[in-house]
């Protein structure tokens, strides 16, 4: 009922107010909607906070960083890795193919981001140098500093 009033709200105040009464059913403790539910209701508004709500108490965090990741979502899949890097370091290597599969996708991140991940990947030995380069060099030319 909250989604279907939020995607019938003529203001964006409206709207983000009827999807914060539909997050705080999703996010409580009691199961007040079955998730498959949650998640087929989400699917049906368009609204992928439900969905990304309903992986994180199931603890699918890579899930949410691969789905953003196949949506072409790179700022969402930039925010899952900072939010989720540290639980699941084998984002991190994932991140990096993903970060390196175009030039779009690595405009869009920025270079800051790559440097991150491959600072993090180096720190944490979460890849080997010669998987580095591999990686680097699989889809288009990318130069390291």
């Amino acid at each position: 009922m909250y989604l279907q009033r939020a995607n019938e709200a003529k203001s964006k105040d409206d709207k983000k107010r009827w999807e914060s009464k539909a997050k705080k059913i999703i996010e409580s403790k009691e199961a007040l909607v079955d998730t498959s539910n949650v998640l087929l209701l989400s699917h049906l508004a368009d609204f992928k906070d439900g969905t990304t709500l309903v992986r994180e108490k199931q603890g699918l965090r890579f899930d949410i960083f691969r789905s953003c990741c196949s949506a072409g979502d790179t700022a969402g899949a930039v925010r899952a890795l900072k939010k989720y890097g540290a639980e699941e370091p084998q984002l991190y290597p994932a991140a990096l193919s993903y970060l390196t599969s175009s030039p779009k996708v690595l405009r869009e991140a920025g270079e800051e981001e790559l440097e991150r991940v491959l600072k993090i990947i180096d720190q944490q030995g979460l890849m080997k140098p010669l998987q580095v380069v591999q990686t680097l060099s699989e889809k288009y030319k990318i130069t390291v500093k």
